[in-house]
């Protein structure tokens, strides 16, 4: 007898089952895809509420087409999360902003005054997410309320950078007035996406051995705070320890070999298999693109010059 004739019946159901499993197994792997996606998707910085499709879809046109890019925002707010854009009834009040909220008054209809309201209204919120410090700084690198004669936007530093960050971030079609409509003196576009750079990656320094966040500090401190800042976020270099850079260490010619590497700067390929420590010399004969404003050049090129160099060459 063939034995395998009794076992025949049970193939169909077998068969059933495991492409049952199979389904079901496709079904699980594409939800937890989905989950995965959801949780890896870059945060999105706002939300708007209120008002109709046309006003949102221009709310969110206008702020995503600001110059620093819009997502990382959510992160950099800290704890005010993403920002609400409200669309609500007022009276006699075109919007304003508190920190997380940006109230517009629902009559405003996509259009010119909507933009510039939108861009005035976001880098507001720019302005909150730098914090304590970065506002005093704002008002002694913009002359806001140095002087009794001055007139309202320049009394008051949050506006004074609001008008500076609109010109700064925006280009024309979202910023009407290359001027405020007082006596502002605007700071120029170049110099505010400088200084706004160098103050967010000053927030994002991790080492307290370099104080970022102590005031008062000098323009050297801050720009070695920002430095820092910017190799650590970037995975250009990392601290000695969690907490601590040491700025005044010497680096061997391995270490900046694997430095200018990852910074996308060249160098002698002889550099990776060299423990001996290099000069301020050496460095600036053989690796291109840096900007350099001091000399000492027999002196041993130390973590924190090489982190400047890097944040002013990117």
């Amino acid at each position: 007898m063939d034995e395998t004739r009794g076992a025949l019946p049970a193939v169909g159901p077998g068969r059933a089952s495991w492409r049952h499993l199979a389904y079901v197994m496709t079904g699980v792997l594409l939800l937890c895809a989905l989950f995965w996606a959801l949780l890896v998707a870059p945060a999105q910085a706002f939300t708007v509420q209120g008002g109709t499709n046309a006003q949102r879809a221009h709310v969110d046109q206008v702020i995503k087409a600001c110059a620093l890019w819009y997502a990382n925002t959510d992160s950099e707010l800290r704890a005010l999360g993403p920002v609400k854009v409200v669309f609500a009834q007022m009276d006699g009040v075109s919007g304003y902003s508190k920190p997380g909220v940006i109230y517009i008054n629902s009559s405003l209809q996509p259009g010119e005054a909507l933009s510039e309201l939108v861009a005035h209204e976001w880098s507001h919120q720019i302005w909150y997410s730098l914090g304590p410090k970065w506002w005093q700084k704002w008002s002694q690198v913009s002359g806001a309320g140095s002087f009794a004669g001055a007139g309202a936007w320049r009394q008051d530093p949050a506006e004074n950078f609001a008008e500076c960050a609109k010109i700064a971030l925006w280009s024309s079609e979202y910023s009407l007035r290359d001027y405020a409509v007082t006596d502002l003196a605007v700071t120029d576009p170049g110099t505010l996406r400088d200084w706004l750079a160098l103050a967010r990656y000053a927030n994002k320094c991790p080492f307290a051995d370099l104080g970022p966040s102590v005031m008062p500090t000098s323009s050297s401190q801050d720009e070695l705070a920002a430095a820092a800042g910017y190799v650590y976020a970037q995975g250009i270099m990392q601290g000695v320890s969690d907490t601590a850079f040491r700025a005044d260490a010497p680096l061997t010619r391995r270490q900046l070999a694997t430095i200018c590497e990852r910074a996308g700067l060249s160098c002698p390929v002889a550099w990776r298999y060299d423990f001996g420590a290099a000069t301020r010399g050496e460095v600036r004969d053989t690796v291109a693109g840096l900007t350099w404003n001091g000399e000492s050049w027999s002196e041993a090129i130390t973590r924190g010059q090489m982190a400047r160099l890097v944040w002013r060459s990117r």
